[in-house]
């Protein structure tokens, strides 16, 4: 598809001919590009809060770049060759992307257990449709998403609002030139101007819609729609169109300290953005994001303008520009290395998990660079159709994506019966669905939020050892600990229970009336981080007075309701939250403390009940470098067996000595 000006020269661009109306190289944006994904990455391994304003700075960069392209297409040819353009961004993007999912495939189907590898299909399908953004606004994100198994495709987001941008923007593009010189002549920048100026109200309304679409209980809609991150695109693009119009300063021309010192100013605002802000600030959401695209535009323009200043002598730095040159596969696979190498899988914590993730996310984009990304780009596959190769590699990568959630051979009767009904519609419990047992059987009850989940499988081969039956009644994201249904956590996402929890104490009750236990492990696994929950209209978490009456008054009532009929309830104390490096998260022991003195000021009330030291003994294991965690919380199998080891014979105490 080839569009030209209606009284330009009439150039119609062969398509073997393969002009270049390509940009100067600019080692600086090389380094601004190195210096945006090195963000990303650090906020994903929980070292730099505010880590997610790179993917904006690519944002910003993008509309620079893609505009500026075509730009000078149209000012040097008076045409614009639309087919090409979608083709040259097809052979930039789509390679790498279709070989993260076949990768990520595999990985799905080698290492997720297979009741959590569901939801990876349709994280898959929308990669590969690039409308993983608008997936993620149309389904609510739930608890056990971001805790249980994160998916290896959750940062495909930014990806799919650039590719929405890279299809649209090229023909508001021409559009918008097409009919400003059918109206006003022939000039370009006739043109040009009136884009320029319609853009200007584009961005102003998307930084709007922004403000406007914040919500405190969800950010979902503000910060992964396209309308409202738009802002940043467009800015980029105003910018080329800006440079395009009224030129750009190069070299060190007279003044240039002074812009210079702007630009190191700007870089600086930007740097404390990346280190202060959290995705749950309002000032983000409410100009914060305006400031620091206007700033990352400065950046731009005296990188860019002075290249003999500091600015740009600094964002030219050999290993920030070699990092930008790779930026795309350091993207694609980082979060893949986050989400498999767990200490769980490695034995390792702390700074050494995340340098070995960060070994093997330059690894693999090195070798997507040098095997895929350079290669095609630079005329591989050449001969063959690109609509044939295209639509070979989507149907290979959807049939890995499919195939990997299928659904694998039965591996037996679970040891444990797991009754968790969480999900609408809540079916109700019957005498039927309890197991039976013999009248001399240890029966077991374990209650709690999304931590039973990961100690059920260890748990019931340990109890039908010693002739116990254990049932299971717990749900990801239900507890006390949410008394609204509504908590955010400390990245700012608003995570909403589901509605079947309202019933929890119901089914509950159920289970005791008809199951009749003779002991109750009470346990939550969940401390709370940084995250907090809603109470009457507050925010609040652990450690809050508001929040502990709470937990305090509705626990007795739990704890009576789960005694009713004589059973003894275990209590176990809470152990403190890891980050995804192994170590304890920042701020969270103190909440954990908080918690596990609530637990116990409860069980003293209550001569029914006892504590479990769990935490204890889970601190004194991995305070020795021993591994129990998968994730920030939960348990990995062989972490489950010693627990349930240790945890069992202390069940089997409390019947004999309640």
């Amino acid at each position: 598809m080839i569009v030209q000006s209606p009284e330009g020269p009439p150039t119609v661009l062969a398509r073997d001919a393969n002009p270049s109306v390509g940009l100067r190289h600019e080692p600086a944006l090389d380094g601004l590009r190195g210096l945006a994904v090195a963000a990303v990455v650090a906020f994903h391994l929980g070292r730099l809060q505010g880590g997610f304003l790179g993917v904006d700075l690519f944002f910003l960069l993008s509309g620079f770049l893609i505009t500026s392209l075509l730009a000078n297409e149209w000012r040097s040819r008076g045409t614009i060759d639309l087919t090409r353009f979608w083709v040259r961004r097809a052979r930039r993007l789509l390679p790498a992307l279709f070989v993260l999912i076949a990768g990520v495939s595999v990985l799905v189907a080698v290492l997720t257990p297979a009741g959590d590898r569901g939801p990876f299909r349709r994280d898959g399908i929308a990669t590969l449709l690039y409308v993983t953004n608008w997936d993620r606004v149309a389904s609510s994100t739930s608890y056990w998403d971001l805790f249980s198994q994160p998916s290896p495709l959750d940062h495909t987001w930014s990806l799919a609002i650039e590719e929405q941008f890279y299809v649209v923007w090229p023909l508001v593009f021409v559009a918008a030139i097409y009919l400003a010189t059918r109206l006003f002549g022939p000039r370009w920048r006739v043109g040009l101007r009136a884009l320029a100026l319609a853009t200007v109200v584009a961005a102003i309304a998307s930084f709007a819609l922004l403000s406007a679409l914040y919500d405190v209980e969800s950010t979902n809609r503000a910060y992964y729609g396209t309308d409202t991150r738009a802002g940043p695109i467009l800015l980029g693009a105003l910018l080329a169109m800006s440079r395009r119009l009224w030129g750009g300063r190069r070299g060190g021309a007279p003044g240039g300290w002074i812009l210079d010192s702007a630009g190191l100013a700007a870089l600086a605002f930007m740097l404390w953005s990346v280190a202060r802000v959290t995705g749950v600030d309002p000032w983000y959401y409410r100009g914060g994001l305006l400031a620091f695209a206007l700033a990352a535009v400065v950046v731009i323009l005296v990188s860019v303008g002075v290249t003999e200043g500091l600015v740009a002598r600094l964002l030219s730095l050999a290993p920030l520009q070699h990092l930008g040159r790779i930026s795309y596969g350091v993207y694609l696979w980082h979060w893949p290395a986050i989400v498999y190498l767990t200490p769980g899988r490695t034995e390792v914590h702390g700074l050494a998990l995340d340098a070995m993730r960060l070994a093997l996310t330059l690894i693999a984009a090195e070798a997507s660079a040098a095997l895929v990304e350079r290669p095609i780009r630079a005329g591989a596959l050449q001969g063959v159709p690109a609509r044939v190769v295209t639509a070979v590699a989507v149907i290979v990568c959807a049939l890995a994506v499919v195939g990997s959630t299928m659904p694998g051979p039965g591996t037996g009767t679970p040891a444990v019966t797991h009754l968790s009904a969480g999900m609408e519609p809540v079916v109700p419990i019957t005498i039927a669905s309890v197991p039976s047992s013999p009248s001399d059987s240890l029966r077991v009850l374990v209650v709690g939020d999304s931590g039973p989940l990961f100690l059920e499988p260890a748990l019931g081969p340990v109890a039908e050892r010693q002739g116990a039956v254990v049932v299971t009644q717990a749900e990801a994201g239900c507890s006390v600990l949410v008394p609204e249904q509504l908590s955010r956590l400390g990245n700012g996402t608003t995570v909403r229970t589901p509605p079947g929890c309202r019933q929890r104490l119901d089914r509950w009750r159920t289970l005791v009336r008809e199951f009749e236990p003779d002991v109750v492990l009470y346990y939550l696994a969940y401390g709370g981080g940084s995250g907090e929950a809603r109470l009457d209209g507050d925010w609040v978490s652990d450690c809050d007075e508001k929040f502990d009456r709470h937990v305090r008054r509705h626990l007795l009532d739990e704890i009576d309701l789960l005694s009713a009929r004589g059973a003894a309830v275990a209590v176990a104390t809470t152990p403190y939250t890891r980050t995804s490096s192994g170590e304890q998260e920042e701020g969270a022991a103190r909440r954990v403390d908080c918690r596990n003195r609530v637990l116990r000021d409860v069980v003293a009330r209550r001569p029914t009940s006892r504590i479990i030291g769990l935490n204890a003994f889970v601190a004194q294991l991995e305070d020795s470098e021993r591994t129990l965690r998968q994730d920030l919380v939960h348990f990995s199998p062989s972490g489950a067996t010693l627990v349930s080891t240790w945890l069992f014979p202390q069940l089997k105490d409390l019947v004999r000595d309640p």
